[in-house]
């Protein structure tokens, strides 16, 4: 195999694949460089060996790697018995590449088929360690943005520079984070995760993306499925809330993939593996809303779609997080609270907890949920009025599941009362976070609701965006705020004044 990096922002990148020294494929028009990045270059071979999915093996398996050379220059060679003589390699004519075609990005790794899930064992996967992070946090209450994590960067493009929007019909591909879109974030890597956003007209793209704070860099991670992608006006009220692979052109044929929607607060890592649970939320297309829930494996770069253990309710609107004790994901629809458990057999990770006494409340897209686990209580920030637009902080007790109200119903707090807040917890400091831009943090006394202001320097400003849930995150290993707001600006942080 051949690799030849492509000059950046021209589609010349080459790919080259020989068997027994035929030429066997060929592609010419890769991009694998935008301008401005001319220091990316082929600096590693990985061996990937690893089975896809979420099960593991059902006998032991073995693979024999044999005869094998990393070079500079040249070509490879047939393969060659011990003794015998190499010979040169054959050429093959050079493929025309089809003018139709829209997908020249790097190749998509395979992802796991839409079959039945079956039983996973709580001890695997075991998720990726984090490496050393190398960010340089700017002093204590200023504000820095952190280079190479703009998400414009790395948006996926055709060879004529066409978004997955543009080839499809949606509205302008940068406004993917404004469209009702908050992220997942691995407290453990330090890694914001966006995986498949957009939703209505607003994106078709169902590429992920994310942000590694430590390095810091920002990547696409799995390219689009631009090809089994409807044109807006080609989808009908309530389909496509995913898309199969039927001819196997990005995987194995019949592999499930997610459309982009609309996400609110329906990320969460599931802690002690490597997945991404990404639920329901309105995909691309006119009104449509899906009960899906997906798994977004961030260290194989597989997406396993959990058929037999969707949503218990066809929702649009979730807020999602996970509680450790539990070891589950903790959701709210409009209906009530649901976990969900990886643990449990298929077909019955999902449970109902708790229904809402005051009926269906579709208030909830605005609400960003944490766990506090030294109380034992779910915990809501956010809108709790869609009339008033009335804000306040709700919590649940995880044993008995009796209703709170940490701070009564208010508007004044311009930091938090917008729709869809940024809210995490301080465990060192025993004190909730609220921020959604500018130059306050709202910090909330959890035992006693009272709200302390800190002013900062050289915040991003405040920008309507629907709403931020979470693209802000407090990071417990680095003692700082992480926040993106935009795909232009790229990540922020701002390390905290401790009290």
């Amino acid at each position: 195999m051949r690799v030849k990096m492509n000059t950046p922002g021209q589609a010349d990148g080459i790919i080259q694949g020989w068997v027994d020294g035929v030429l066997s494929y060929e592609k010419t028009n890769m991009i694998f460089r935008i301008p401005g990045h001319d220091n990316l270059h082929n600096r590693t071979v990985w061996l990937d060996v690893y089975k896809g999915g979420i099960d593991g093996n059902y006998s032991d398996q073995q693979v024999y790697l044999d005869q094998m050379v990393v070079a500079l220059n040249g070509v490879p060679g047939p393969w060659v018995p011990a003794g015998a003589s190499p010979s040169a390699p054959t050429a093959t004519s050079t493929p025309t590449p089809t003018a139709t075609s829209t997908t020249t990005s790097t190749a998509t790794p395979a992802p796991t088929p839409a079959t039945t899930p079956t039983p996973i064992s709580t001890t695997t996967p075991t998720s990726t360690p984090s490496g050393a992070a190398t960010v340089t946090l700017p002093t204590a209450g200023t504000w820095a943005a952190l280079p190479g994590t703009a998400l414009a960067a790395v948006v996926w493009k055709d060879a004529q520079g066409r978004s997955v929007n543009e080839l499809k019909g949606g509205d302008a591909w940068y406004t993917i984070l404004n469209m009702w879109n908050g992220a997942a974030y691995r407290y453990d890597t330090d890694t914001m995760v966006f995986p498949a956003l957009g939703g209505h007209s607003g994106g078709a793209d169902n590429s992920v993306y994310s942000v590694n704070i430590g390095i810091p860099k920002a990547s696409r991670d799995v390219d689009p499925t631009v090809d089994i992608i409807p044109s807006l006006w080609q989808i009908p009220a309530n389909a496509f809330p995913r898309y199969v692979d039927t001819n196997g052109e990005y995987g194995p044929a019949g592999s499930a993939y997610p459309s982009a929607a609309h996400r609110y607060d329906g990320m969460v890592h599931i802690e002690g593996t490597d997945y991404i649970w990404v639920g329901g939320g309105p995909a691309w297309g006119a009104s449509t809303s899906t009960s899906d829930i997906f798994l977004w494996d961030t260290k194989n770069r597989t997406w396993t779609w959990m058929n037999q253990d969707s949503l218990l309710s066809y929702e649009s609107t979730i807020a999602a997080t996970y509680d450790p004790v539990g070891k589950r994901v903790l959701y709210m629809d409009t209906l009530g609270i649901v976990e969900w458990v990886l643990s449990r057999p298929a077909g019955q990770r999902a449970r109902r907890l708790l229904t809402f006494p005051q009926g269906q409340d579709t208030s909830n897209r605005f609400k960003t949920l944490l766990v506090d686990v030294k109380r034992n209580r779910l915990v809501a920030a956010g809108v709790t009025d869609v009339t008033t637009g009335a804000s306040q902080i709700l919590s649940w007790d995880l044993t008995t599941l009796t209703p709170g109200v940490l701070t009564p119903p208010t508007g004044p707090f311009l930091a938090w009362s917008l729709v869809s807040p940024g809210f995490d917890i301080d465990v060192d400091n025993d004190r909730y976070l609220i921020y959604s831009g500018g130059n306050t943090l709202t910090w909330v006394n959890p035992a006693t609701g009272a709200i302390t202001l800190e002013q900062t320097t050289g915040a991003p400003a405040v920008i309507a965006t629907n709403g931020t849930w979470g693209r802000m995150r407090y990071s417990r290993n680095l003692k700082a705020v992480i926040f993106t707001q935009d795909m232009w600006a790229g990540t922020w942080v701002y390390k905290v004044q401790q009290p």
